[in-house]
């Protein structure tokens, strides 16, 4: 005889009770608390999931804010040591700072992390019981 689940079909489960009284009781509540933990577990994990896409989500905008800070704040200098004569200088000081920007624009999209808890798969089922 087979059967998968945590509790065992009922003609099976009989059995066990007049072999050992209330013996089915604490199989059946044995399988609502694995029941009850595996669901703890999962609400855990997914909850876990979601806080790290939020923290994610939290760092990219502000790194987006800090790099226009920053951008602006190059121009800004290189447009006034430009105005006060130094052309190459503002230039060089307008160009580094859009560059940088840009440069991290384009290899900060290569960048993100692997496994960003998308991918990640489901727990695994338990194990199927077998009774012969």
């Amino acid at each position: 005889m087979q059967f998968s689940g945590p509790v065992p079909p009922p003609n099976l489960l009989m059995q066990y009770e007049q072999i050992s009284p209330g013996l089915a009781d604490r199989m059946v509540l044995m399988a609502e608390r694995e029941s009850s933990h595996r669901q703890q577990i999962e609400v855990k994990i997914v909850d876990s999931h979601c806080a790290d896409q939020t923290a994610f989500h939290v760092e990219v905008k502000r790194g987006q804010v800090l790099a226009t800070a920053i951008t602006i704040f190059a121009i800004a200098a290189g447009a006034y040591t430009a105005n006060q004569g130094h052309e190459i200088a503002g230039g060089i000081l307008g160009a580094a700072g859009i560059g940088g920007i840009a440069i991290n624009l384009i290899l900060g999209r290569n960048a993100r992390p692997a496994n960003s808890g998308a991918e990640e798969e489901a727990p695994t089922e338990p194990p199927k019981r077998r009774k012969k």
